[in-house]
C-alpha cells in the first residue's frame, strides 16, 4: 500500500513539474557591457506551441501540452508547405532587485512579425502578423528604437511572444529573412542600447551621404570628361570604376533606410554584391589601360571565369574556398604595378592609389 501511495505521489509532482515553467532571472550581468542588450530570445526557459493558440497570452494558463523551443532557433525547417510559420512562445522571467534599475525595452532585430505580451497584457508590436499574406506585415527593424516597458524589480513576469513569419523569396528553398539574425528576434534593453543605436545610424548616415557624394561626383565628372574627349579610353575606364561605386553607395544608403520593405532591401543587397563584385575585377582592366599593357587572351578567359564563380557564390550564399578566387584579379593588379610603375607620371599616380585601396578595402569586404 505504501509502494503504491509512493509511486502515485511521484507521478503527481512529476506531471506538476513537467506543465511548470521554469523562472529566468533576468540581472544585469546579462546585457552586453558593449550593447546593452539580453538576446533574451536565445536563453532556456521558452515553452512553445505551433499555430495561432487561443489565449496563449493568459498568465494562467496550462502549458503541459507546449515543448521546450527557443525562438531564436527557428528556422526554415519549420516552415509548413506553403513557406509560413507561426507560433507562440512563453516564458516567465524574474527581475531582481538591483542598484541604479531602469525598467528594460523591448526590441526584436528580425523581419519576422511578432507581438509581445507581458502578464497577459500587449506591450509591443513589432509589424503585423496578420491571418494571411495580404494582412501580414514585416517588421523593419532598421533605425528602430526599443519599446519602453514598466518591469518592476522583485517581480515574476509571463512573457508570451507570437512571431509569424514567412520565408525567404530570394532563395532557392525554405528560408527565413536574413536568417542569421534570427536569435534576435526578442531583445531586452538597457539605457545604453538606445544611445549606442542612435549615435551607430547617426554616423551610418554621415559615411553613406560622404561616400555616395565622392562617388557620384567622381563618376559624373569622368563620365563628363570622357564626353569631352571620346579618344582617351582610360577616361572611360575610371568612368566606369566610380560608376560601380557609385551603384555601391547609393544602394547601400537607400538599403538602410527607415520603413524599407524586405524585397527591396534584398534587391539593393543583390545590387551591392553586383557592384563589388564588378568593380574589383575591372581593376586590372583600368591598370592595364594606365600602363598601356596588352591583356592576354588567357587572362581575360580567367578574370571572366573567377568572375561569374565568385559572383554566383556571393549571390547565392554559398561562402567556403571559391571565394579565394577573388584573389586572383588582386594578383594581375599587383603583377601590372610591379612590373610598370615606373611609367606612372603626375596625377596618374593618384588615380592609381585611389583605385588599389579601394580595391583592397571592397576584396575585405567581400
Amino acid at each position: 500500500m505504501r509502494l503504491l501511495s509512493a509511486i502515485i505521489l511521484l507521478l503527481i509532482l512529476g506531471g506538476s513539474a513537467y506543465a511548470q515553467q521554469s523562472t529566468l532571472i533576468v540581472s544585469d550581468t546579462m546585457y552586453a557591457k558593449d550593447t546593452g542588450g539580453c538576446i533574451i530570445s536565445e536563453k532556456e526557459g521558452w515553452v512553445f506551441k505551433a499555430g495561432n493558440v487561443p489565449n496563449a497570452a493568459a498568465v494562467n494558463l496550462d502549458t503541459k501540452d507546449w515543448t521546450n523551443f527557443k525562438p531564436a532557433h527557428v528556422a526554415g525547417e519549420n516552415l509548413d508547405k506553403n513557406g509560413r510559420f507561426e507560433g507562440w512562445f512563453r516564458i516567465r522571467i524574474k527581475i531582481p532587485k538591483e542598484p541604479d534599475y531602469t525598467p528594460p525595452g523591448i526590441f526584436s532585430s528580425t523581419w519576422a512579425a511578432s507581438e509581445i505580451f507581458i502578464n497577459g497584457k500587449k506591450a509591443a508590436a513589432f509589424g503585423k502578423t496578420g491571418t494571411d499574406m495580404a494582412s501580414f506585415k514585416e517588421n523593419n527593424y532598421l533605425r528602430q528604437l526599443p519599446v519602453s516597458t514598466n518591469l518592476q524589480p522583485d517581480s515574476t513576469y509571463i512573457i508570451a511572444l507570437h512571431v509569424v513569419e514567412y520565408d525567404d523569396p530570394f532563395a532557392p528553398d525554405h528560408t527565413l529573412k536574413a536568417h542569421d539574425r534570427n536569435p534576435e528576434i526578442l531583445y531586452l534593453t538597457n539605457k545604453k542600447f538606445n544611445k549606442r543605436v542612435i549615435d551607430f545610424w547617426n554616423l551610418h548616415t554621415f559615411y553613406d551621404g560622404l561616400l555616395s557624394a565622392i562617388t557620384n561626383t567622381l563618376s559624373l565628372l569622368f563620365w563628363i570628361l570622357f564626353g569631352l574627349n571620346r579618344n582617351e579610353k582610360n577616361i572611360r575606364r575610371f568612368a566606369i570604376g566610380c560608376t560601380f561605386l557609385s551603384i555601391l553607395s547609393i544602394s547601400i544608403a537607400f538599403s538602410s533606410a527607415s520603413g524599407i520593405n524586405y524585397i527591396p532591401y534584398a534587391l539593393l543587397n543583390i545590387l551591392s554584391a553586383i557592384a563589388v563584385v564588378s568593380y574589383v575585377f575591372y581593376i586590372p582592366f583600368i591598370l592595364a589601360g594606365v600602363f598601356n599593357r596588352t591583356m592576354s587572351l588567357w587572362v581575360k578567359i580567367g578574370l571572366g571565369t573567377s568572375y561569374l564563380l565568385v559572383l554566383t557564390t556571393v549571390l547565392l550564399e554559398i561562402g567556403g574556398w571559391i571565394l579565394l578566387v577573388a584573389i586572383f584579379p588582386l594578383f594581375v593588379s599587383i603583377y601590372y604595378l610591379v612590373s610598370s610603375w615606373k611609367n606612372l607620371k603626375g596625377a596618374q599616380w593618384a588615380i592609381v592609389t585611389g583605385f588599389l585601396l579601394s580595391f583592397i578595402f571592397l576584396i575585405v569586404y567581400v
